[in-house]
């Protein structure tokens, strides 16, 4: 910004002159005071101990996003940045992505390793040309011990259906939209994993 030392008095036009910041593991815990910069369309806080990105909610000149690998789970600041074309939010806490439903100019999305098990609210993006959403990790809340456990398929793709389970531990069977156990003994814990290609629009 030109400025000599980090006391000079810093004025709104100095700042409606950044347009990117690169905080890519600087040890970043709060990005308070990111709201006034106005004009801002690049942040790169990749790596850091960000939770709270409210301070983003009017930046809607925000192009470009990379907040991978940090502890957010609520995207709802997000959900008027309907010019974004990439996103990056891979290794955070988040299972829920209705905030992001009406960014239909995004062509790169990433939510790898998050906690979602509904994807159907990316359902017109149809700009995406990519989109990561592996290894998600749902936990079912604890239920008591039975030998014959049901429980509902409550993974949904982009489409609203259920996504049908790869594997299912415990010699599980899959009857949609259930998965069914029957135990002999005592089991701490079951699991399935899942696996689905999906298309929005005319991209794969």
């Amino acid at each position: 910004l030109g400025k000599a030392d980090v006391t000079d008095v810093v004025s709104q036009a100095d700042l409606d002159q950044i347009t990117g910041i690169e905080a890519d593991g600087k040890g970043v815990s709060s990005i308070q005071g990111v709201q006034y910069l106005t004009n801002l369309n690049f942040l790169n806080a990749t790596s850091n101990q960000i939770s709270d990105i409210s301070p983003l909610t009017n930046l809607t000149n925000m192009d470009s996003l990379y907040l991978g690998e940090n502890q957010i789970s609520d995207l709802t600041p997000l959900s008027k940045l309907t010019t974004l074309t990439f996103v990056q939010l891979s290794i955070n806490q988040i299972k829920d992505v209705t905030p992001l439903a009406n960014l239909t100019k995004l062509n790169y999305l990433d939510l790898r390793e998050n906690q979602i098990s509904d994807a159907s609210p990316l359902i017109n993006m149809t700009d995406l040309t990519v989109l990561h959403l592996e290894k998600q990790q749902i936990t079912a809340a604890p239920v008591v011990y039975q030998t014959n456990l049901v429980a509902p398929d409550i993974l949904k793709n982009a489409y609203g259906e259920v996504v049908p389970p790869t594997t299912i531990s415990n010699n599980g069977t899959f009857t949609s939209p259930n998965i069914t156990w029957n135990l002999d003994s005592f089991t701490s814990e079951v699991s399935y994993d899942f696996n689905q290609k999906i298309t929005l629009g005319d991209n794969g």
